[in-house]
């Protein structure tokens, strides 16, 4: 055999195993691939025993940066969730040293100060205030703008502007205010960067921070207001509350960060002073405290203020803090888990979709430590889907559950004292979620909408056994509920059309008094998109129930086609056009002469400014529209003929 015959013969044979061996290998994946769904998969632990143990603290900063570390790694394995979607179940339980509180609401009747009757912010809880942008003492009202502060002086015949002040430096950045005796704190969201000794840094050098700039003007005389104290926060505003004379705040503040430098440890930071040399330093470890398993990274910041001292405490809390709500022995902060199970076997990984919970943090108000955990399920829309009443916190929330399978359902729940479950009604209206809901001592509302508005009356009087009605249906959906005495609710939102397209504003009063809500009246305004702040914030409505009135600004667009001119035969395309048109609405209700509830249109008047808050406030028998710079006086008793106007920060201020 020729040499030639050799080589061909062995290159044959290679050929030949090279192909065996290729087809073992496909026999293999496939098979593999057709199996592995049967391979034994094992479930990851990334929850930890969250809540299973007392809150813990870091006692040197290479613990932060272990602890954030190990969420990046947490959160790596959670690889597949949604960039937002962040969240685990909770787990046991817990009590902390609770004690009973019997917080009720109730309707604030109009305050009584400097010889003037007026309105006030309207708040969820008597006798806890709340930050706005607008706050009055019947003698002057104070108005916060995306320019600074205008203090405006109210006389019989007029009103005067006392004093501009710029508030920080970022055009339009706004924030709020709480006004308590001759003090009045603003707390506003700056953007700044701080140089590496912690001090702002006006030539734009230094790290990129967001900051909370709260400022305690005493305003004894109000053309000239006197800076006594300033407090610096890296982080967010969340929120403000008042009892008494201590004032409650919280912060947001993220410890993620894009910077890669191992030396670096992202702790919030605070400044408390005069203003002269702000230096921002870390907070203190002592002050700051965290829960295994929680893979959040966000610092809750809570404070509060004495405000007859001026004396300031602080402690931070890791992982929670996105909605509020505060009676008046506890601050209570929640957050939502949209829960995803891991499963791994090393050579696949998959995700069990699970439903949502809310994790609710309770934190005493006289010394701000932690007083009970615990956790429900479903997400939670707002602050008034809480409250506390006779010792027992009562929330009504939204089941969601993601996947193949996605379902929607709402719950209410009442926790005791301790925070453990007492009484639910579950499985509320299937595939629909909650749009508003109200708290009134042992009775409650819930709203839900898909397609129409099931309002349901809610009986808590018995906590172990809370009852729910059938529900009320009707086209529109409420967003925002209101009682205004023992027989009727106001419901603020939006009319829709059969196939559930929105087509106006509705504004609805409900006859609360039998088993299931009926209604008694409904006026629509507008059409398709119309928008009202009030919607979304409650301090937009304005309510006046010695005058037996409320109000809230609405905004109607109008859109029309264009048809160009077209003598020459061009092809022209038309085009749309909408104008908008922004009035605040002021509403009277009472009972006609059969005893049956009526709203009525007392008058719509006319807002220049499309996008600012707008606010409503009466002092004596005067109407007060508050623009961001302007502000109007009507005569209620006259059919609210225009009075007078007073102008601010028409030119640029330097104060």
């Amino acid at each position: 055999m020729s040499t030639k015959d050799t080589g061909f013969s062995t290159l044959k044979r290679i050929f030949i195993i090279v192909l065996v061996m290729f087809f073992l290998a496909m026999v293999v994946l496939t098979t593999f691939l057709l199996c592995r769904q049967y391979l034994p998969m094992k479930e990851r632990n990334l929850s930890g025993d969250v809540y299973a143990s007392e809150p813990k603290q870091f006692s040197t900063k290479n613990e932060v940066n272990s602890f954030i570390s190990s969420l990046f790694e947490f959160n790596s394995a959670r690889s597949s969730l949604d960039f937002w979607d962040l969240g685990i179940v909770l787990g046991p339980q817990k009590s902390m040293d609770a004690a009973p509180d019997a917080t009720m609401m109730q309707e604030d009747s109009p305050a009584q100060q400097n010889g003037s009757s007026h309105s006030q912010t309207n708040v969820q809880v008597s006798g806890i205030d709340e930050s706005d942008v607008v706050k009055t003492n019947g003698k002057y009202i104070y108005k916060l703008s995306y320019k600074g502060l205008a203090i405006l002086e109210v006389l019989n015949d007029s009103l005067i502007v006392k004093k501009e002040i710029e508030i920080g430096s970022n055009g339009r950045t706004t924030g709020e205010m709480i006004l308590y005796g001759n003090k009045l704190i603003i707390s506003s969201d700056r953007i700044v960067f701080l140089d590496e000794d912690g001090k702002i840094a006006d030539d734009g050098g230094g790290r990129y921070s967001n900051i909370v700039d709260t400022r305690i003007y005493n305003v004894e005389d109000a053309g000239n207001p006197v800076l006594e104290k300033q407090m610096i926060y890296t982080g967010s505003r969340v929120d403000m509350r008042l009892k008494d004379n201590m004032l409650y705040f919280i912060i947001n503040y993220s410890s993620y960060s894009y910077y890669t430098d191992k030396d670096f440890v992202n702790l919030p930071k605070e400044y408390i002073g005069d203003g002269d040399e702000v230096k921002v330093a870390e907070k203190p470890l002592d002050e700051i405290y965290y829960f295994d398993g929680i893979p959040y990274y966000t610092y809750s910041i809570v404070g509060k203020i004495n405000l007859d001292t001026n004396e300031v405490s602080s402690v931070s809390y890791f992982g929670t803090g996105e909605t509020v709500y505060m009676s008046h022995n506890y601050l209570y902060l929640t957050s939502t888990d949209y829960n995803k199970a891991v499963y791994n076997n090393g050579l696949r990984q998959e995700v069990e979709y699970g439903k949502n919970h809310t994790r609710i943090l309770r934190i005493k108000l006289d010394d701000l430590n932690l007083a009970g955990v615990s956790k429900v399920e479903g997400s939670i829309l707002n602050k008034y889907s809480m409250d506390e009443y006779d010792g027992y916190l009562r929330l009504a929330t939204t089941t969601s559950s993601y996947g193949w399978n996605f379902e929607s359902y709402s719950n209410v729940f009442i926790l005791d004292s301790n925070l453990r479950e007492v009484g639910k009604i579950t499985n509320i209206a299937p595939g629909e979620k909650i749009y508003s809901a109200r708290f009134d001592k042992e009775e409650g509302a819930i709203v839900t909408f898909r397609q129409v508005d099931p309002l349901y009356k809610l009986n808590l009087s018995d906590p172990a056994n809370p009852t729910i009605s059938e529900g009320l249906k009707k086209d529109g959906v409420a967003y925002y509920l209101h009682k205004v005495n023992d027989k009727y609710m106001v419901g603020v939102g939006r009319e829709t059309t059969a196939d559930s397209f929105f087509d106006g504003i509705e504004v609805v009063l409900y006859n609360m008094e039998g088993a299931e809500a009926v209604i008694s009246h409904k006026i629509v305004i507008g059409e398709g998109l119309t928008y009202a702040d009030a919607l979304y914030d409650p301090h937009a409505f304005l309510v006046d129930l010695d005058n037996n009135l409320f109000g809230f600004d609405i905004t109607r667009y109008q859109y029309q086609t264009i048809e160009p001119d077209n003598p020459d035969g061009d092809n022209v395309t038309s085009y749309y056009s909408y104008s908008a048109r922004r009035d605040f609405f002021v509403f009277n209700f009472y009972e006609d002469e059969k005893g049956v509830g009526k709203i009525k249109i007392a008058k719509a008047l006319e807002v220049k400014d499309e996008y600012a808050p707008i606010r409503g406030l009466r002092i004596d028998q005067k109407l007060y529209v508050i623009e961001d710079t302007e502000t109007k006086v009507y005569d209620i008793a006259a059919d609210y003929e225009l009075l007078y106007k007073a102008k601010y920060f028409v030119e640029e201020v330097v104060g």
